[in-house]
């Protein structure tokens, strides 16, 4: 008979713990729910902030973060740290104003002395008299601080890379100084005569940056087929560089009928033929113009007789009339001087050469 009052009073025991059970319960997902979104927050600021330097693409990729996240963390901090406990929740009873009865009784579990059981059977009458929505849940003020805070950086950090990533704002990249980076466009044309372009032809680009804008001039009987890299437009510019660049303008040759490319022969061999059909006299005329230039006195350069570069002694005797006997003797005395090297009468018979070589001393020197 003892023995199944102990078991009625143990039963009674649980159903109003489960009571209690089910708010405690509900309070530990809470606690662990708001831990789990704090953690989620994180990884989305994290996340932000890795899209926002460096890619500034995909921004939602941070929410899913925090998702996932708050999903895997929350479960774990509920098991491992708010899931109600019998002591747990006895203190939490014996807070409502029954003295440590509901903590007492619990420890004195499974002791069948009457003092024991007189315990147990009072904390069970008090706990009837305690109504189950005075336990409220109760979240620290640190949790919510926690994940307020957290929420807060990561929604702001989200918000930044999504306003980057659609050119609101710049990338972390183009705002955190970092050393500069410089590439060459260069713009060529494959055939020297087909055309030319127009424009700053070798351009440094900074990273990120456009070029300025060139453009092509093709030149008669010649067709722009178009760039290297498959553009035909004419005139171009590039964005956005990334890397070095070369664009070669191609162009090709117009065939031309054969009524074209005998215009062009006609026009050739008319031009030939005036030079051809100059008349005798005219020729004559112009024979006697160079020979006049040549013995003008009027001329410092010519050769003739009367100019006076070519007077000496008294300034009217002509060089030519001693030449040959100036000569001679030159080269008997350069035979008979045996200190002279071979390399300088060689010099002192070219410079007799050299002089010789006038005109208009060759005209004399058939005279005579």
């Amino acid at each position: 008979m003892k023995i199944q009052k102990n078991e009625n009073s143990t039963e009674r025991g649980k159903k109003l713990f489960n009571k209690y059970y089910s708010r405690i319960q509900r309070e530990g997902w809470i606690k662990a729910g708001i831990c789990g979104l704090s953690v989620g927050a994180g990884v989305m600021f994290l996340t932000s902030l890795v899209i926002w330097i460096f890619f500034a693409k995909f921004f939602w990729l941070a929410l899913i973060g925090w998702v996932v996240a708050a999903a895997i963390t929350t479960p774990i901090f509920y098991f491992k740290l708010y899931r109600p406990t019998t002591k747990a929740i006895a203190k939490r009873v014996d807070e409502l104003g029954l003295e440590e009865r509901i903590i007492t009784m619990t420890e004195l579990e499974g002791d069948e002395s009457f003092i024991a059981m007189k315990q147990r059977e009072d904390a069970m009458n008090a706990m009837k008299l305690v109504d189950a929505d005075l336990l409220k849940t109760v979240v620290s003020t640190a949790l919510i601080v926690t994940v307020s805070i957290g929420s807060v950086l990561g929604v702001g950090m989200t918000t930044v890379s999504a306003l980057a990533e659609y050119k609101v704002i710049k990338k972390g990249q183009d705002i955190i100084p970092t050393e500069e980076i410089i590439y060459n466009v260069v713009y060529v044309v494959d055939e020297e005569y087909g055309g030319s372009i127009k424009g700053n032809l070798d351009q440094k680009v900074k990273k990120g940056e456009n070029t300025t804008p060139v453009y092509v001039v093709t030149n008669e009987n010649w067709v722009f087929l178009g760039w290297s890299d498959g553009s035909t437009e004419t005139e171009r510019s590039e964005t956005d560089v990334q890397e070095n660049k070369l664009f070669v303008a191609l162009f090709s040759e117009l065939e031309l009928d054969e009524d074209e490319k005998g215009e062009g022969e006609g026009e050739g061999e008319g031009e030939g033929e005036e030079d051809e059909g100059m008349p005798p006299e005219q020729e004559g005329e112009s024979d006697n113009k160079s020979d006049n230039n040549n013995n003008s006195t009027d001329n410092p350069n010519g050769g003739g007789r009367l100019t006076p570069n070519n007077q000496i002694i008294d300034g009217k005797t002509y060089y030519g009339d001693y030449y040959k006997d100036e000569k001679d003797q030159a080269m008997s005395d350069t035979t008979s001087n045996s200190e002279m090297t071979k390399d300088d009468k060689t010099s002192i018979s070219d410079y007799f050469d050299a002089i010789a070589t006038d005109p208009s001393e060759k005209e004399d020197d058939s005279k005579t």
